[in-house]
Order: structure tokens, then sequence, then C-alpha cells
């Protein structure tokens, strides 16, 4: 059983049930700081490992630590960030006007 949640959780780590962004799974705006961007990380990280059940929930949501370390690590990087963002951007645009 112990060996089945290990593969589990595995499969889990970039599964979300809701889509959500960088800027979202942190709780900032895309004008963040970096030490705006660092304060959030350490709140998102605590809130999402808080409980065995905010833990399954943080998962399930696409707080998982893998996702929150990766968005830390990409909106701390400049040149990774302005690719994120540009991507992110033509992502909203294609949404906004998908054909009905």
């Amino acid at each position: 059983m112990h060996s089945l949640m290990i593969k589990l959780r595995e499969k889990l780590k970039f599964f979300t049930v809701i889509p959500v962004d960088h800027y979202t799974l942190l709780c900032i705006t895309s004008h963040a700081t970096s030490s705006e961007i660092e304060a959030a990380y350490l709140i998102t990280i605590l809130a999402s490992s808080a409980s065995p059940w905010r833990r399954f929930i943080g998962l399930m949501c696409g707080q998982s630590r893998v996702r929150i370390n990766r968005a830390r690590q990409e909106l701390l990087d400049p040149v990774v960030r302005r690719r994120y963002d540009a991507n992110l951007k033509l992502l909203q645009t294609i949404y906004q006007n998908h054909p009905h």
C-alpha cells in the first residue's frame, strides 16, 4: 500500500484539476517583486503543507511542492519570467477569443 501511495504521489506532482498559473498559485500580481515572490512562496509552502488534508487538496488544485518550487524559480529568473509571461499572455489571448 505504501509503495502504491508513493507511485501515485509521483504521478500527481504535475497534475491539477484546475489550471493554475504561477501568479495565481502564489497569490501575487504579475508585477510582483522578487521579495514579494519569496514571501508568497513561503506562505504558499506553509499553507499547502499544514495538514494531510491540505496536502491532498493542494495536489488536486495544482499546489504540489514541485509546482510551487517551479513557480518560484521561474518567476525569480528574469529571462525565464519574460518567456513565461509571453506564453501566458498568448494562452490568455487564445482562450479569450476561442470559437464558439
